[in-house]
């Protein structure tokens, strides 16, 4: 079960990262996230899916943001995140946009956004909706296998060790092969802050 993964102080300055992690139905590349952004002290949430009001708070309080879901060029999220299944719960790029809007003149933007779902680096839209400074997301469909799984573990695993996004990928691409459409967008230069 996910639960938040660290108790770092309370928002006292700029200097501290908070960061975001929501999955559907990849738990532990959710968890993965959280542990690398626990290792620099950022306070973490992590979450599966729930009320369609998700977005209010993580997106204008949020530095780091991580998504493992289902996605495409103009929206992510879980079909089953309502109670009745048979409900689509999507954010789309009206959302996302409305929410980055709402941070406030002391909220960092965001450092890094990991959106961890099909076709979301197909264009440079994800990456622009969020202003982010970094991005990593996915050309083309991507599968939950055991390949991809090991190739996402092993970026969040470069990133803890303080890697740049860059570095990350190309430790992700030693560790496991066979996995080619990640995509970055933005300066790959950008290593998890740590915070003290």
């Amino acid at each position: 079960m996910l639960k938040p993964s660290n108790s770092a102080p309370a928002f006292r300055d700029r200097a501290v990262e908070h960061a975001r992690c929501l999955c559907s139905g990849h738990v532990p590349r959710a968890q993965a996230a959280a542990d690398c952004f626990a290792t620099a002290s950022h306070i973490t949430v992590c979450d599966y899916w729930g009320a369609p009001d998700i977005l209010n708070t993580p997106i204008p309080m949020g530095t780091s943001f991580h998504a493992s879901t289902h996605g495409g060029q103009a929206s992510f999220g879980d079909s089953f995140a309502t109670p009745t299944s048979g409900d689509n719960r999507y954010i789309d790029l009206d959302e996302i946009t409305a929410a980055v809007g709402s941070k406030g003149a002391t909220t960092c933007q965001h450092n890094f956004v990991f959106l961890d779902a099909c076709y979301s680096s197909d264009t440079a839209i994800w990456h622009n909706v969020f202003g982010t400074t970094s991005f990593l997301g996915w050309i083309g469909p991507t599968n939950s296998t055991a390949t991809v799984q090991n190739w996402v573990n092993a970026f969040w695993d470069g990133l803890a060790m303080q890697k740049t996004v860059a570095q990350a990928r190309a430790y992700a691409d030693q560790q496991q092969s066979g996995v080619t459409n990640d995509s970055a967008r933005g300066s790959t230069s950008y290593k998890v802050h740590l915070t003290y």
